[in-house]
């Protein structure tokens, strides 16, 4: 995965995370269920849901995808793409540690290197899906000063589809106040919000 500081959102990045990912497949996959998979990679890639798959695949004269099999092949990339993500940044961490190690700036062993804390300095980069204050969604990424890698990344929302459905039945009357509240306790944990303000100034 090429994260060297070309861009964030640089197409040169975005094919090389898209080629790591498809070898990540390819691992664990046949060769049947990896061209499916990559079919959903690819129209995702390009901002596809699964009404705007179905169409072009129709109108490619392709079987429709049903939306559980959609579902559970986004799920299968979701959680393939969290795996290499980790470990590219694992490895881009050890290597800052490493460059650190080289100059004497770490006291311990090779061994102890993984588990030692070290102090490296970083950018940070960030950018929205979209120019403009109304942009909910953004990934933030810290980039190391000393080997231009990529170690960490984060991704900020300032809106929740689940969020806004119930919030809807709320104002619409079809859920109570006490039924609401029952249901954001279990959903809050896993709710996508974690920004609040402008995607401009913040």
């Amino acid at each position: 995965m090429d994260l060297d500081l070309l861009g964030f959102f640089n197409a040169k990045i975005k094919a090389a995370c898209h080629r790591a990912l498809i070898q990540h497949l390819q691992q664990r996959r046949s060769e049947r269920a990896l061209k499916n998979r990559a079919t959903v990679l690819g129209l995702r890639a390009t901002g596809c849901g699964h009404a705007a798959a179905s169409k072009f695949l129709n109108f490619l004269g392709l079987a429709p995808i049903s939306k559980s099999w959609w579902t559970a092949q986004t799920k299968t990339i979701e959680r393939d793409a969290r795996a290499l993500l980790e470990e590219e940044l694992n490895r881009a961490a050890r290597g800052v540690k490493e460059w650190k190690f080289s100059l004497g700036e770490v006291h311990c062993s090779l061994e102890e290197l993984d588990d030692a804390v070290v102090d490296a300095g970083v950018t940070i980069d960030a950018s929205w899906c979209s120019r403009g204050w109304t942009a909910t969604d953004a990934v933030i990424a810290a980039i190391s000063v000393d080997t231009g890698k990529v170690v960490d990344v984060v991704h900020m929302s300032s809106s929740c589809r689940e969020c806004k459905k119930m919030e809807k039945k709320r104002s619409d009357g079809d859920v109570s106040r006490l039924e609401y509240l029952a249901w954001f306790n279990e959903h809050e944990p896993n709710c996508f919000v974690n920004h609040e303000g402008s995607s401009v100034v913040s």
